[in-house]
């Protein structure tokens, strides 16, 4: 405990007078949805994005009670639309975190949500996952086979860096400012908030700026 308050001082020291950035290739984002596998994805990759564009939130698993509240927290608080699929029906025992998930299940959700609500953007993790997770990568899989039945709809992917550059934020010199977003967004999981989750509030780029992957530019 001492030491975990000790880490969020000189967190906040080190945050109240710097300023980070964003990137400055963040796209225009009308309507958006955000994709997310598990609670606190929003706040660990995709801080600068949300701070800009308050997207709403299509989460698959909540992982535990713990979790599931503390998400829920977090959009109350950012007043965000959240909706999550494991509450839903049966899907407790089909997106468990971990688990293969069946990536033609994924689809048909996603495709109500858009249906319902018209979205004019859509994002989640690249084919990388960031992590690497299972299922980051399988909301990956998911989205990038709806884009050939939603031509108007714009599909943008969260590009997953090497190593090197996932944790020099000094690497690059975006020009919109950001202060202590994800340190903040953070706060909302106590439960996830382990010493080196500290660390990764501090140097991972992902915590000041996004960079994004339209498919359709590219090909």
């Amino acid at each position: 405990m001492i030491l975990k308050l000790i880490m969020i001082m000189i967190l906040i020291f080190i945050l109240k007078d710097i300023t980070r950035y964003l990137n400055k290739d963040m796209p225009i984002i009308n309507k958006c949805l955000l994709i997310i596998a598990h609670p606190d994805d929003e706040s660990m990759f995709f801080s600068p994005l949300i701070k800009i564009h308050k997207p709403h939130l299509l989460l698959f698993c909540y992982c535990n009670e713990e979790r599931k509240k503390e998400f829920k927290r977090f959009c109350k608080y950012k007043k965000l639309k959240c909706f999550i699929v494991e509450q839903k029906r049966n899907y407790h025992e089909v997106f468990k975190d971990g688990m293969n998930w069946d990536i033609n299940l994924m689809k048909n959700i996603i495709k109500d949500q858009i249906n319902k609500y018209k979205y004019k953007t859509v994002i989640t993790f690249d084919e990388g996952g960031v992590s690497g997770h299972s299922n980051h990568i399988s909301c990956y899989k998911a989205v990038s086979e709806l884009e050939y039945e939603y031509k108007s709809i714009k599909f943008l992917y969260l590009k997953t860096v090497n190593l090197f550059e996932k944790y020099l934020i000094f690497l690059r010199r975006p020009n919109l400012s950001i202060r202590n977003v994800l340190f903040k967004n953070m706060l909302f999981y106590p439960s996830q908030l382990k010493w080196y989750r500290y660390l990764w509030c501090i140097f991972s780029n992902y915590q000041w700026f996004n960079v994004f992957i339209d498919k359709k530019i590219l090909t």
